[in-house]
């Protein structure tokens, strides 16, 4: 089964690739990969939604003009901007029903009302001096913010008043608001996305990779949905979502869990147990279907499904909950046909089971245990948004890639990852650390469809070129 499509805003069925473009952690961003590029030849700079209506400033190569599309990106009309010079921001302003526009060559600040075709111009007022770039609306409070070429930040009233201002040393393009987190979204010259908070502290770089084949000039967050539109000034537009932001980024598999036993005193650390409500929840929310089984014992059923999910089962005290012979080989057949497995396994009162399953993938179990804080040891969508994780009494593997500094977590080729902990996903210490974002991780890399697997950034080579003709 294959499901491999996601219904936008801009009402687009998308394909199966996903690029991997950046693993940096900040309040409200993810791993971010681009899910679709479009084209509004011949350039593009500020964008802006009204209703289903895309609003586009043509910038220099045809200043003055903004340019409307549908949903699925056709040109609707070209509307012209009297007393503008070269148009660079905009911005739709939901409390004046208004657009502003920011001109480069004018250091000025215009608002519009739009209907019909055509713009009425209500006022203008001086910004700053430093190139204008940028202008978003915040929704919070019914103000403006501008970024500068020259690295300024300021907070206006939509009247011109100064509220606030701050000043970084990056060149500024385009400018945004996240109001889910209240804070900035930055893009700058050379294409990379920023994130500050609204009184200038905590300036981080989230997105480091060169997105666009040219230069982008503007982003867009569309606070319905949480996607990422950033323009390119040959016209091309790239589109970005967060898969930590809600469901997959394109639909869920169909998972089958083999479902584990409760250990001493009755503990239930497995799905579907009173320990894991948060992470049965978000395995429920995300794949298509599951399927629960106490068995591995019919491998025509197992490749029915997309993922497997093996939660432990015994401990050492216990050998007759052990996999059997066929469902080992049932298991090794289910990875070996590219479909992805997480088994679970524990601290050495599970020596024999440890040993069990990392043997499938030609690891082994170290015999130690690690109790403590670790973090991650590589770059890679699990570890995405995860400073360390609390780890309680879990086992540590030998052999495989480790995810973490101590191997608790291990991934086994690319279709095959081991955690040998069952209690830092447990409702007392889910919220330890980043215990939440990684097995939030986990549940993605189990759930959804098409997850990125290993990689090392994006770089703008990986766009194809823009392949529209100009409207």
């Amino acid at each position: 089964m294959t499901l491999t499509r996601l219904r936008s805003r801009a009402g687009k069925i998308f394909g199966a690739l996903a690029i991997l473009v950046a693993l940096v952690p900040t309040a409200g961003f993810g791993q971010f990969v681009i899910i679709d590029q479009q084209s509004v030849l011949p350039t593009a700079h500020g964008i802006t939604m009204r209703g289903s209506t895309w609003y586009v400033a043509a910038s220099f190569f045809d200043p003055g003009r903004i340019r409307t599309y549908d949903q699925d990106f056709d040109l609707l009309e070209t509307i012209s901007l009297d007393n503008t010079s070269d148009t660079r921001g905009l911005t739709y302003s939901f409390a004046t029903d208004s657009f502003f526009v920011t001109d480069v060559d004018l250091d000025k600040m215009f608002e519009y009302t739009i209907s019909g075709g055509s713009a009425l111009l209500k006022q203008e007022w001086a910004t700053s001096a430093g190139s204008p770039n940028a202008v978003a609306y915040d929704p919070t409070d019914a103000t403006l913010w501008i970024a500068y070429g020259n690295g300024d930040v300021e907070h206006r009233t939509r009247a011109g008043a100064l509220l606030d201002s701050f000043a970084f040393d990056e060149s500024w393009t385009g400018l945004s608001v996240d109001p889910a987190t209240n804070t900035l979204i930055l893009l700058e010259s050379s294409d990379t996305v920023w994130e500050v908070q609204k009184d200038g502290s905590g300036l981080t770089q989230v997105i480091f990779f060169d997105l666009t084949p040219s230069n982008g000039q503007g982003i867009f967050r569309d606070n319905s949905s949480g996607l990422l539109y950033i323009t390119d000034i040959t016209g091309g537009i790239i589109v970005l979502q967060d898969p930590q932001r809600g469901s997959c980024v394109y639909e869920g598999v169909d998972l089958l869990i083999s479902q584990g036993q409760p250990f001493v005193g009755g503990v239930e650390a497995y799905y579907g147990g009173a320990e894991w409500p948060e992470l049965k929840a978000l395995l429920d929310g995300k794949a298509d279907s599951v399927a629960v089984t106490p068995a591995l014992d019919d491998l025509g059923f197992m490749l029915q499904f997309d993922s497997l999910w093996v939660d432990q089962r015994g401990t050492d005290s216990d050998p007759g909950s052990f996999l059997t012979a066929t469902e080992q080989s049932n298991i090794q057949t289910f990875f070996q046909a590219g479909k992805r497995v997480v088994m679970f396994g524990e601290n050495s009162n599970w020596s024999n089971w440890n040993d069990q399953i990392l043997g499938l993938v030609g690891s082994s179990y170290s015999g130690a245990s690690f109790d403590g804080l670790t973090s991650p040891s590589v770059n890679h969508p699990l570890a995405t948004g995860v400073g360390e994780v609390d780890v309680v009494v879990g086992g540590l593997a030998v052999g495989g890639t480790p995810l973490f500094d101590d191997n608790f977590a291990t991934l086994h080729g690319t279709s095959v990852l081991t955690i040998l902990e069952v209690s830092s996903q447990s409702s007392q210490s889910w919220t330890n650390a980043d215990n939440a974002r990684f097995f939030s991780n986990v549940a993605d890399w189990a759930a959804c469809s098409e997850f990125p697997l290993f990689g090392d950034g994006f770089e703008s080579g990986d766009v194809s070129a823009w392949s529209s003709s100009a409207p």
